[in-house]
């Protein structure tokens, strides 16, 4: 027999979920659903296993030849007054079954309205209560029947006086099976009572719908719980009504209760479910609107479009056009890359539906509402229910007109660099030709400027020799005879003569830092300055000084050089000092390819504002006086540091020291006259 999954789909804005649509067939009742005109658009499969009919059969008016000829009437004439009033109802009838006989159903149906309380649709569900039924008929031919029927009934069947308590005349073995006690705890005057076992929550509400059933001689029936002995609290549905005397009093209530636990869970569940449902339908809905792509979800194998999201009037310029089949997305108008029109079957969407094929970022021209073309990828997809059957297809479109504008600009932006760049190359390797013969005539310069210089210094040094060596002659043979003014004099000019040969000296070894260079490799700073140390031992003693050194790196350097600059910044740290000992600290740190070295004092420091200067040769902030030296080692100091690739500074306060900061590379760097292996 055909599934019906057809109905229910066209009168939804999306496919019965699979879930919904296991759950509603797996229930042993009869379930249906209509549209907001009372229409039917579902019937779940125990309907049509229970009356024989087809999908066919049942469409439109169809499923009404399963109404007894008695009953047709009142059930319709029942069905349109709840669509008028929007009310749920309840019905008993007789629906006739694949095999001609008729069985009572008891119906229950109410509205599903939406949020603004319109009614969407209507949801129904049919009880077979035939066994019920025919009990509540034959009660009146005799108690012996009465008893007989009530122990096949699949509940409770009892015969109760109207009092407080529901003193029971009868009631039927299945009690013990619905609260724990067997029926004789029930029975006349004993101490328990069916009453004391309904919830608390509940009991008035029961009270109140038998007695207003009683007084207007209807049926009652009743959804409440009940305590059993266990302490589990169980649904019940109770179905019950007054027999009455000859005389119009109430003799006693005769009535049945089923166990409905389970269908009350499952309802609570169906609910639930339900609720998941439309919450994950809203979901669904605001996410495909915040999209910024544009969103079509289609029904498969028809290719009906069931939606399309804001996108696409973005993309396409007009609102979403429905398609009931797939020729109709001719709708939308789109050109391939070459320039031809695509076709309805062409659609990544139609492809999907029809073939399921997986379509990946195919690119299409839009032709948009007001005749512009907006370049587009179009990605598409089938999707499959639980047994793989392919219901459905979505397809997105993702606007990538921008883009494509960007990547053309950027392969115009690509060729003018590649042309940029191969003019800067030739203008490189000319300007690298050119700084090739320029390093050459200044390698031969730097040649000449050392022979020059160990030739001045011989040449100048030679003179300062004799001079002191004549002027000891002079002083050691004839120095009585010079007379004190003699002598001083002669002190003064060999003072001049050890100034000038210390000043060559430091001329020849600041000319030497980058013509007799050596090579880079690694140097340990620690054992640097442990050297420097030991060289300046005695110094430091006669001071009081002391020298902190931290932890200190191996970096890359001339070890020669490296060793002459903490020398000179450390000896400078003793020579520049206050007449109170002093600590002198050098630590280091290491900050990724770099070494920041400082060498503080607590010397006289000097004003900052003359930072530029005492970096340059022959520069001096104190008196030669008291402090000696040529003015030459900081300018030395800078120089190392320059070929090493490195800065120098320095932050000084008057009175309160100084600090000396270097910044070396911890890798090799090509700087001015170096080289390394």
């Amino acid at each position: 027999m055909t599934h019906p999954d057809a109905l229910l789909a066209a009168s939804q804005p999306f496919p019965i979920l699979p879930d919904t649509a296991t759950l509603m067939e797996v229930l042993p009742h009869i379930v249906w659903i209509s549209d907001s005109d009372g229409w039917p658009t579902y019937f779940n499969r125990p309907w049509y296993d229970y009356t024989g009919l087809s999908v066919e059969a049942t469409q439109g008016r169809g499923w009404e030849v399963v109404l007894h000829p008695e009953d047709r009437e009142r059930y319709l004439a029942r069905r349109l007054e709840a669509v008028r009033t929007g009310e749920p109802y309840v019905i008993e009838t007789r629906f006739r079954a694949a095999d001609f006989s008729y069985r009572w159903h008891l119906g229950r149906a109410g509205p599903v309205r939406s949020p603004e309380g319109q009614i969407i649709h209507w949801v129904g569900t049919c009880t077979d209560i035939h066994e019920q039924k025919r009990a509540t008929i034959e009660a009146d031919e005799g108690e012996l029947r009465f008893k007989s029927l009530a122990s096949n009934v699949p509940g409770v069947v009892y015969r109760c006086a109207l009092d407080e308590h529901w003193t029971m005349v009868f009631i039927s073995e299945r009690v013990l099976e619905l609260t724990g006690y067997p029926a004789g705890d029930f029975m006349g005057t004993t101490p328990r009572s069916y009453a004391s076992l309904i919830h608390p929550e509940d009991a008035e509400d029961v009270e109140r719908n038998v007695i207003r059933a009683v007084q207007s001689d209807e049926t009652f029936e009743l959804e409440y719980r009940v305590i059993h002995m266990n302490g589990e609290v169980r649904w019940v549905h109770e179905r019950g009504q007054a027999v009455k005397s000859s005389r119009g009093t109430v003799e006693w209530l005769d009535g049945v209760i089923l166990d409905i636990t389970h269908r009350h869970q499952a309802q609570q569940e169906r609910a639930a479910l339900l609720e998941q449902v439309q919450a994950e339908r809203t979901l669904l809905f605001n996410v495909l609107e915040q999209m910024p792509s544009a969103v079509w979800l289609a029904e498969a194998p028809s290719g009906r479009l069931l939606l399309g999201n804001e996108g696409v009037r973005r993309l396409w310029g007009h609102g979403f056009l429905p398609a009931a089949e797939i020729k109709e997305y001719a709708y939308y108008k789109g050109f391939h890359p070459d320039g031809r029109a695509v076709e309805a079957h062409e659609w990544p969407l139609a492809r999907a539906v029809k073939d399921g094929e997986v379509v990946h970022e195919q690119e299409i021209d839009v032709l948009r509402a007001d005749g512009s073309l907006r370049r587009a990828t179009f990605s598409a997809a089938p999707i499959h229910n639980a047994e793989g059957a392919r219901v459905a297809a979505v397809v997105t479109g993702t606007d990538i007109s921008e883009r494509k504008r960007a990547e053309q600009a950027i392969r115009a932006l690509n060729a003018d660099l590649e042309h940029r760049v191969e003019a800067r190359t030739r203008s490189l390797k000319e300007s690298q030709s050119a700084l090739q013969a320029f390093a050459r005539q200044l390698e031969f310069s730097n040649r000449e400027l050392q022979d020059f210089a160990s030739v001045a210094s011989h040449d100048l040094q030679e003179p300062l020799r004799k001079v002191q060596a004549f002027a000891d002659r002079l002083k050691s043979r004839y120095a009585a005879e010079l007379g004190d003014d003699g002598r001083d004099y002669l002190d003064r000019m060999q003072a001049a003569a050890f100034r000038m040969q210390a000043l060559i000296n430091d001329l020849l070894s600041l000319s030497r830092v980058t013509s007799r260079a050596q090579p880079f490799g690694p140097v340990d700073l620690a054992d640097i300055v442990q050297a420097v140390v030991c060289d300046l031992e005695v110094t430091i003693e006669r001071q009081g000084a002391q020298l902190r050194v931290g932890a200190l790196p191996v970096l890359p350097g001339d070890a020669t050089q490296l060793r002459q600059l903490m020398q000179n910044l450390i000896g400078n740290a003793l020579k520049y000092h206050r007449d109170t000992p002093q600590v002198i600290e050098v630590r280091a740190e290491v900050n990724g390819d770099s070494c920041v070295i400082e060498v503080q004092d607590q010397g006289l420091g000097f004003d900052e504002k003359y930072l530029d200067r005492i970096f340059t040769p022959f520069q001096r902030l104190h008196g030669r006086g008291k402090y000696e030296g040529t003015g030459m080692g900081l300018a030395i100091v800078r120089k190392i540091v320059e070929r090493h690739g490195g800065t120098i500074t320095a932050r000084s306060t008057p009175g309160e020291g100084s600090t000396f900061i270097v910044s070396l590379p911890m890798t090799y760097q090509t700087g001015p006259g170096e080289r390394h292996d």
